[in-house]
């Protein structure tokens, strides 16, 4: 049995101590906290969203529960991952000098897709804000065949005009 607030009506917020703590709706816990982990949204409520605050930013840290999107610095992300501001810099930086077995390298990004269909890759794009005027910088990674348990391609440079809205 839980141990504090608790209510039989399904809309009441619970509060309860049984193994760790519990707080949300009847059935729908919104923060659970045991011996092992801390879980925000278990029930995976779409309108439940998750914040954290600095003192420049309401939503320094942000997880949209509905759209399954982390915002930094922005409550509203577009895309899995969403970074936002005035100089919105990202370091990745090695903690030790010992390589790693792919190439051998400290610290590395690496775009994976899952396709080997001649014609699909990933690409890194540089674009410009003003939507009427944009244009893209591109590196893209392309799969120009796939034969047996390989795939052949290349490195492509490029630019693209404002006609091709591609992202």
């Amino acid at each position: 049995a839980n141990n504090g607030v608790n209510s039989s009506n399904a809309g009441d917020l619970v509060i309860g101590v049984n193994n760790g703590l519990v707080v949300g709706r009847q059935g729908s816990p919104y923060l659970n906290i045991n011996s092992t982990e801390i879980v925000i949204n278990e029930a995976g409520n779409s309108t439940l969203d998750f914040r954290v605050e600095s003192v420049g930013s309401s939503s320094m840290f942000f997880v949209d529960g509905g759209e399954s999107r982390i915002g930094i610095n922005y409550s509203s992300p577009a895309t899995i991952m969403h970074i936002r501001g005035g100089d919105p810099d990202l370091t990745i930086e090695a903690t030790n000098t010992s390589g790693t077995t792919l190439g051998d390298k400290n610290s590395r990004i690496m775009l994976r897709g899952y396709s080997t269909t001649a014609g699909n890759g990933n690409e890194i794009v540089w674009a410009t804000a003003d939507d009427a005027n944009r244009r893209w910088a591109v590196i893209s990674g392309h799969i120009e065949g796939n034969t047996g348990s390989s795939a052949s391609g290349g490195l492509v440079f490029g630019t693209k005009g404002t006609s091709d809205s591609a992202l």
